[in-house]
């Protein structure tokens, strides 16, 4: 049971990275400023082409970033054996890179199986930091690697053509843009980011369906305000079918001008096993 909504959450993970515009992961090597550039939203309507145009806009503008923060709200309610499951995830997370070298933070507070737990993440020089109910550990990992092989399929996997439909508003923030992505367009996109990590998760291709995604984006002149995403998705594991919905959405994103603090005692920390 703990193996499976273990790999839905990865899963649900894996999507956040990729739609929270691969922060990050480009060699576009722009430190930026504490604006957010998403771009593009003062142009003409002109359909899903100008929707297209300013998420491909805020895409780049992130994922060129070589610093930036934002907020996280996750919502994932699953399936499983027939019996539902929530899970919530809230905080914030800062990552910068320099010369390739990725660090992270993360500050999130998670409830599962009824359970509440506030954890803190760091991530320096192949090592992933973690701090939670008491425990200080660590872990080898290459997230260099794993944002590697994510960097730019976002907009490369995500065709204009997949957009099913397209609305447009004024909200207090600035300008709303909100529109439909194709199913198969969105698994497509997901399973290229994951496909490196597919083994260790035991899935295939044909373990993973999506539905069709609901997308919405809010800029303000050429500031990325907000960015969310309501999708469904399922997958077989151990021949079990698992389904989820998930609601996501990213706020308060910050540009440039954010470094990642790591902890005076991470050196004590102990490390577990691969």
């Amino acid at each position: 049971m703990k193996r499976k909504l273990t790999m839905v959450l990865a899963l649900a993970l894996t999507v956040v990275l990729a739609m929270a515009f691969t922060a990050c992961g480009g060699d576009g090597g722009s430190s930026g400023s504490s604006g957010n550039s998403g771009g593009g939203g003062g142009g003409d309507d002109s359909g899903s082409s100008d929707a297209y145009k300013v998420f491909a806009a805020a895409t780049e503008a992130m994922s060129n970033a070589d610093a930036i923060s934002y907020d996280l709200d996750l919502d994932i309610n699953m399936v499983l054996s027939g019996s539902d499951y929530g899970t919530k995830m809230v905080g914030s997370m800062t990552q910068t890179k320099t010369d390739g070298n990725y660090e992270l933070y993360a500050n999130l507070d998670v409830e599962m199986l009824g359970t509440s737990l506030a954890m803190e993440e760091w991530y320096k020089d192949g090592y992933m930091y973690i701090s939670m109910s008491g425990y200080n550990y660590k872990q080898a990992m290459s997230l260099e690697d794993y944002m590697k092989s994510m960097q730019g399929s976002s907009v490369q996997t995500f065709p204009e053509s997949s957009i099913k439909d397209y609305s447009k508003e004024s909200v207090s923030e600035g300008t709303k843009y909100t529109f439909t992505v194709d199913g198969a367009a969105m698994k497509e996109m997901v399973w290229s980011n994951m496909e490196a990590n597919a083994e260790t998760l035991g899935l295939t291709e044909a373990d993973l369906g999506m539905s069709d995604a609901t997308i919405s984006v809010v800029v303000d002149g050429n500031d990325l305000i907000s960015y969310s995403m309501l999708v469904s998705y399922k997958m077989t594991i151990s021949g079990e079918e698992v389904t989820a919905d998930m609601d996501l959405t990213v706020s308060n994103i910050t540009i440039g001008g954010v470094t990642v603090t790591f902890p005076a005692d991470m050196d004590s920390y102990q490390e577990l096993a691969a």
